[in-house]
Protein backbone atom coordinates (compact mmCIF):
# COMPACT_ATOMS: atom_id res chain seq x y z
CA UNK A 1 0.00 0.00 0.00
CA UNK A 2 2.67 2.45 1.00
CA UNK A 3 4.75 1.72 -2.04
CA UNK A 4 1.35 2.13 -4.53
CA UNK A 5 1.02 5.47 -2.51
CA UNK A 6 4.72 6.70 -2.78
CA UNK A 7 4.34 5.45 -6.93
CA UNK A 8 1.03 7.89 -6.92
CA UNK A 9 2.55 11.23 -5.16
CA UNK A 10 5.71 10.36 -7.62
CA UNK A 11 3.19 10.40 -10.45
CA UNK A 12 1.34 13.28 -9.38
CA UNK A 13 4.14 15.06 -8.57
CA UNK A 14 5.89 14.86 -11.86
CA UNK A 15 2.27 15.17 -13.96
CA UNK A 16 2.89 19.03 -11.55
CA UNK A 17 6.32 19.71 -12.37
CA UNK A 18 5.85 18.75 -16.36
CA UNK A 19 2.55 20.98 -16.23
CA UNK A 20 4.44 24.23 -14.68
CA UNK A 21 7.51 23.47 -17.10
CA UNK A 22 4.93 23.97 -20.51
CA UNK A 23 3.21 26.94 -18.80
CA UNK A 24 5.87 28.98 -17.79
CA UNK A 25 6.78 30.33 -21.28
CA UNK A 26 3.05 30.11 -22.58
CA UNK A 27 2.26 34.00 -23.54
CA UNK A 28 -0.77 35.68 -24.67
CA UNK A 29 -0.79 38.85 -26.88
CA UNK A 30 -1.47 40.86 -24.22
CA UNK A 31 1.61 40.00 -22.55
CA UNK A 32 3.11 42.17 -25.45
CA UNK A 33 1.65 45.43 -24.49
CA UNK A 34 3.71 48.40 -23.74
CA UNK A 35 6.85 49.31 -24.26
CA UNK A 36 10.42 47.05 -24.40
CA UNK A 37 14.02 47.84 -24.57
CA UNK A 38 16.18 45.51 -26.28
CA UNK A 39 18.06 43.97 -24.02
CA UNK A 40 20.19 41.11 -26.50
CA UNK A 41 20.13 40.63 -30.10
CA UNK A 42 21.26 36.62 -30.88
CA UNK A 43 22.41 36.37 -27.34
CA UNK A 44 25.01 39.54 -27.42
CA UNK A 45 23.31 42.16 -24.94
CA UNK A 46 22.95 45.36 -26.51
CA UNK A 47 24.74 48.77 -25.97
CA UNK A 48 23.18 52.07 -27.48
CA UNK A 49 25.38 54.42 -30.07
CA UNK A 50 26.59 57.06 -28.20
CA UNK A 51 24.21 60.37 -28.69
CA UNK A 52 21.97 57.96 -30.46
CA UNK A 53 18.40 56.72 -28.52
CA UNK A 54 18.26 53.97 -26.59
CA UNK A 55 16.66 51.04 -28.88
CA UNK A 56 13.26 49.80 -27.96
CA UNK A 57 9.65 48.20 -29.13
CA UNK A 58 6.04 49.10 -28.41
CA UNK A 59 3.41 47.15 -28.95
CA UNK A 60 -0.40 47.74 -28.75
CA UNK A 61 -2.23 44.65 -28.37
CA UNK A 62 -5.64 46.06 -28.68
CA UNK A 63 -4.70 48.21 -32.09
CA UNK A 64 -1.90 45.62 -33.25
CA UNK A 65 0.09 48.58 -33.66
CA UNK A 66 4.10 48.13 -33.54
CA UNK A 67 5.74 51.35 -33.06
CA UNK A 68 9.68 52.04 -31.27
CA UNK A 69 13.09 52.83 -32.32
CA UNK A 70 16.31 51.00 -33.39
CA UNK A 71 19.04 53.74 -32.00
CA UNK A 72 18.95 55.87 -35.04
CA UNK A 73 15.16 55.63 -37.87
CA UNK A 74 11.95 55.06 -36.45
CA UNK A 75 10.37 51.75 -36.77
CA UNK A 76 6.17 51.44 -37.25
CA UNK A 77 4.37 48.40 -38.45
CA UNK A 78 1.63 46.15 -36.75
CA UNK A 79 1.13 42.75 -36.10
CA UNK A 80 -2.09 40.37 -36.03
CA UNK A 81 -4.11 40.31 -32.65
CA UNK A 82 -6.03 37.46 -33.43
CA UNK A 83 -2.86 35.13 -34.21
CA UNK A 84 -2.65 31.75 -32.24
CA UNK A 85 -0.41 33.20 -28.70
CA UNK A 86 2.91 32.69 -28.95
CA UNK A 87 2.81 33.67 -32.56
CA UNK A 88 3.56 36.87 -34.00
CA UNK A 89 5.30 38.07 -37.55
CA UNK A 90 7.71 40.90 -37.69
CA UNK A 91 9.05 40.67 -41.41
CA UNK A 92 6.91 43.12 -42.20
CA UNK A 93 8.20 46.26 -40.27
CA UNK A 94 9.26 49.61 -41.55
CA UNK A 95 11.32 52.23 -40.76
CA UNK A 96 12.89 55.74 -41.74
CA UNK A 97 15.64 55.83 -44.20
CA UNK A 98 18.38 58.25 -42.27
CA UNK A 99 21.50 57.44 -41.93
CA UNK A 100 23.28 58.04 -38.70
CA UNK A 101 27.29 58.05 -37.58
CA UNK A 102 26.44 54.07 -36.18
CA UNK A 103 24.31 51.68 -37.79
CA UNK A 104 25.40 49.10 -36.56
CA UNK A 105 22.88 48.19 -34.00
CA UNK A 106 20.63 49.07 -36.46
CA UNK A 107 21.25 46.99 -39.27
CA UNK A 108 21.79 44.15 -36.69
CA UNK A 109 18.34 44.64 -35.41
CA UNK A 110 16.39 44.91 -38.10
CA UNK A 111 17.56 42.28 -39.59
CA UNK A 112 16.48 40.02 -36.52
CA UNK A 113 13.06 41.29 -36.37
CA UNK A 114 12.15 40.33 -39.83
CA UNK A 115 12.98 36.45 -39.00
CA UNK A 116 10.79 37.06 -35.61
CA UNK A 117 7.72 34.42 -36.38
CA UNK A 118 6.84 33.48 -32.63
CA UNK A 119 7.36 35.22 -28.50
CA UNK A 120 7.67 33.64 -25.21
CA UNK A 121 7.67 35.08 -21.87
CA UNK A 122 11.21 34.06 -19.80
CA UNK A 123 10.93 33.61 -16.28
CA UNK A 124 12.47 36.92 -15.73
CA UNK A 125 8.88 38.24 -17.28
CA UNK A 126 11.04 39.31 -20.06
CA UNK A 127 9.83 38.51 -23.48
CA UNK A 128 11.70 36.21 -26.35
CA UNK A 129 11.14 37.16 -30.00
CA UNK A 130 11.46 33.49 -31.76
CA UNK A 131 12.15 32.82 -35.43
CA UNK A 132 10.44 30.08 -37.22
CA UNK A 133 12.30 27.13 -35.48
CA UNK A 134 11.99 28.99 -31.96
CA UNK A 135 15.35 30.17 -31.40
CA UNK A 136 15.22 33.19 -29.46
CA UNK A 137 17.13 36.28 -31.53
CA UNK A 138 15.77 39.24 -29.82
CA UNK A 139 15.23 39.89 -26.29
CA UNK A 140 12.87 42.52 -24.93
CA UNK A 141 13.07 43.99 -21.50
CA UNK A 142 10.20 45.57 -20.16
CA UNK A 143 10.97 50.04 -19.67
CA UNK A 144 8.73 52.91 -18.64
CA UNK A 145 7.48 54.43 -21.60
CA UNK A 146 10.20 56.22 -23.18
CA UNK A 147 9.69 59.79 -22.84
CA UNK A 148 7.34 62.13 -20.65
CA UNK A 149 7.80 65.81 -19.78
CA UNK A 150 8.90 64.47 -16.55
CA UNK A 151 12.42 63.99 -17.86
CA UNK A 152 12.84 67.91 -19.80
CA UNK A 153 12.13 69.19 -16.33
CA UNK A 154 15.18 71.14 -15.17
CA UNK A 155 17.74 72.84 -17.22
CA UNK A 156 19.81 71.53 -20.05
CA UNK A 157 23.23 72.75 -21.45
CA UNK A 158 22.79 73.42 -25.68
CA UNK A 159 25.65 70.91 -26.71
CA UNK A 160 25.04 71.03 -30.18
CA UNK A 161 22.66 72.69 -33.04
CA UNK A 162 22.56 70.80 -36.11
CA UNK A 163 25.52 68.73 -35.74
CA UNK A 164 27.82 71.57 -34.94
CA UNK A 165 29.31 71.76 -30.88
CA UNK A 166 28.38 74.77 -29.38
CA UNK A 167 30.88 74.83 -26.74
CA UNK A 168 33.34 76.93 -28.44
CA UNK A 169 30.71 79.43 -29.26
CA UNK A 170 30.43 83.18 -27.53
CA UNK A 171 28.28 83.00 -24.79
CA UNK A 172 28.05 79.40 -24.27
CA UNK A 173 26.83 77.47 -22.97
CA UNK A 174 23.26 77.82 -24.09
CA UNK A 175 20.08 76.74 -21.43
CA UNK A 176 17.55 75.78 -21.94
CA UNK A 177 14.84 75.34 -18.59
CA UNK A 178 12.48 73.61 -18.91
CA UNK A 179 8.85 74.06 -16.27
CA UNK A 180 5.42 71.83 -16.43
CA UNK A 181 4.81 73.38 -20.12
CA UNK A 182 6.70 76.31 -20.76
CA UNK A 183 10.01 76.95 -21.30
CA UNK A 184 12.91 79.54 -21.53
CA UNK A 185 16.15 79.73 -23.38
CA UNK A 186 19.24 81.82 -23.02
CA UNK A 187 21.22 82.42 -26.14
CA UNK A 188 24.29 84.98 -27.47
CA UNK A 189 21.78 87.70 -27.60
CA UNK A 190 18.09 87.74 -26.70
CA UNK A 191 16.44 84.63 -24.09
CA UNK A 192 13.44 83.60 -26.06
CA UNK A 193 10.34 81.93 -24.25
CA UNK A 194 7.12 79.91 -24.68
CA UNK A 195 5.43 76.68 -24.33
CA UNK A 196 5.54 72.87 -25.12
CA UNK A 197 3.09 69.74 -25.27
CA UNK A 198 5.10 66.73 -24.72
CA UNK A 199 3.55 63.13 -25.42
CA UNK A 200 5.25 59.80 -25.68
CA UNK A 201 7.53 60.32 -28.15
CA UNK A 202 6.38 63.99 -29.85
CA UNK A 203 6.88 67.50 -29.53
CA UNK A 204 5.88 70.74 -29.88
CA UNK A 205 6.96 74.38 -29.47
CA UNK A 206 4.88 76.97 -29.79
CA UNK A 207 3.46 80.85 -28.64
CA UNK A 208 7.41 81.54 -29.42
CA UNK A 209 8.79 85.26 -27.86
CA UNK A 210 11.99 86.82 -27.35
CA UNK A 211 13.34 89.90 -25.76
CA UNK A 212 14.12 92.60 -28.11
CA UNK A 213 17.36 93.55 -27.29
CA UNK A 214 19.70 94.43 -30.59
CA UNK A 215 22.76 92.22 -30.55
CA UNK A 216 25.67 92.64 -32.97
CA UNK A 217 25.85 88.81 -33.19
CA UNK A 218 22.79 86.50 -32.89
CA UNK A 219 23.76 83.45 -34.90
CA UNK A 220 22.85 80.97 -32.01
CA UNK A 221 19.60 82.95 -31.48
CA UNK A 222 18.48 83.03 -35.17
CA UNK A 223 19.23 79.34 -35.36
CA UNK A 224 17.55 78.00 -32.26
CA UNK A 225 14.45 80.45 -33.54
CA UNK A 226 14.79 78.71 -37.01
CA UNK A 227 14.54 74.70 -35.16
CA UNK A 228 12.12 75.23 -32.96
CA UNK A 229 8.88 75.64 -35.12
CA UNK A 230 10.48 72.17 -36.49
CA UNK A 231 10.82 69.26 -33.64
CA UNK A 232 8.17 66.92 -33.73
CA UNK A 233 9.71 64.10 -31.07
CA UNK A 234 12.45 64.07 -29.00
CA UNK A 235 14.19 61.02 -27.07
CA UNK A 236 16.35 60.17 -24.63
CA UNK A 237 19.74 59.33 -25.89
CA UNK A 238 22.26 56.77 -25.10
CA UNK A 239 24.71 58.95 -23.50
CA UNK A 240 22.04 60.66 -20.93
CA UNK A 241 21.30 63.64 -23.30
CA UNK A 242 18.06 64.78 -24.82
CA UNK A 243 17.73 65.17 -28.70
CA UNK A 244 15.13 66.91 -30.68
CA UNK A 245 14.53 65.79 -33.96
CA UNK A 246 12.38 66.91 -37.31
CA UNK A 247 9.73 64.98 -39.20
CA UNK A 248 13.00 63.23 -41.38
CA UNK A 249 14.25 61.87 -37.66
CA UNK A 250 17.14 64.41 -38.42
CA UNK A 251 19.01 65.50 -34.90
CA UNK A 252 18.69 69.49 -34.41
CA UNK A 253 19.79 70.12 -30.97
CA UNK A 254 21.45 68.04 -28.36
CA UNK A 255 21.02 69.11 -24.68
CA UNK A 256 23.19 67.49 -21.87
CA UNK A 257 22.90 68.54 -17.91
Amino acid sequence: MNKLMTLFLGAASIAALASCSSTKNTATISDLNGEWSIAAIDGKTVESPENQKNAFLGFDSTTGKVYGNASCNSITGGFDTKAEPGKIDLSRLGSTMMMCPDMTLETALLKALSQVKGYELTKNGDIALTNEKGKEIVLLRHREPAATADILKGEWKVTEINNEATDSLPGAPFIFAFNDNSFSCSTDCNNLMGEFTATANGLKFGNLASTRMACPDSKVEQAINAILPKVVSYGKLAGGGIGFYDAQNNLLLLLEQ
